[in-house]
C-alpha cells in the first residue's frame, strides 16, 4: 500500500457588464495550484514467487528492481499552476438571438514533471457563434 496526498487551491473571479441593453460583456480570471505526492510504495517481497512462476521470464526473477515500485514515488509527484483568462461579448440582434464571441487564454506551468516529464504550455482560443434562446 501507499499513501497519496493531494492539495488543490482554486480562485476564480467573474464579472459581467451591460453597457447597453443589447450588449453583454463577461470576463473571468482563474488560478489553480495543485500538488500531489505518492509516498513510498510498500509491497511485500514476491521475488521467490516470481522466480518459481513459469509465466515470468527469468530476467525479471533475477532482477527484482525490474518488477518493483521503488522509483514510483520519484516520478509520480504532481506540482503545477494554471492561469486562465477569458473575455466574451454577446450582442442581441433580435429577441432570443445573439451573436457571441469569446477569447480564452490558459498558461500551464508544470513545476515537476509528472510521469512523462515537464508538460508546461499555453493555449489561446477564439470562439464565435449564434445563441438561440427558446
Amino acid at each position: 500500500m501507499a499513501d497519496y496526498e493531494s492539495n488543490a487551491h482554486n480562485v476564480y473571479f467573474t464579472a459581467s457588464f451591460l453597457p447597453d441593453p443589447k450588449v453583454r460583456l463577461v470576463g473571468t480570471v482563474g488560478y489553480n495550484k495543485s500538488t500531489a505526492e505518492l509516498k513510498t510504495v510498500d509491497m511485500s517481497d514476491i521475488t521467490g514467487q516470481v522466480a518459481a512462476d513459469p509465466v515470468f521470464p527469468g530476467e525479471i526473477a533475477s532482477d527484482p528492481e525490474k518488477f518493483g515500485f521503488g522509483e514510483m514515488p520519484d516520478y509520480s509527484d504532481l506540482d503545477y499552476e494554471l492561469m486562465q483568462f477569458s473575455l466574451g461579448i454577446a450582442f442581441e440582434v433580435s429577441p432570443g438571438v445573439r451573436l457571441t464571441a469569446d477569447a480564452d487564454y490558459a498558461d500551464l506551468i508544470d513545476n515537476q514533471g509528472y510521469v512523462y516529464g515537464i508538460e508546461s504550455g499555453s493555449l489561446f482560443m477564439v470562439r464565435t457563434g449564434i445563441q438561440f434562446d427558446f
